[in-house]
């Protein structure tokens, strides 16, 4: 679940500013969502480049 808000956070921090909180995110982990989430969209888009217009 962690892993999910971590993501979903990394997408956009003002709007998902309510994730943070020990029990589905904490501000340590959160200090990193933004990177993951920029590594794993880049990486989605790489995978789908073939397959897309």
């Amino acid at each position: 679940m962690v892993s999910i808000a971590c993501l979903m956070y990394g997408s956009n921090p003002n709007g998902y500013a309510g994730f943070l909180d020990p029990d589905l995110l904490p501000e340590q982990r959160a200090a990193s969502c933004q990177e993951e989430y920029s590594s794993k969209s880049r990486a989605w888009n790489r995978l789908l480049e073939d397959h897309t217009r």
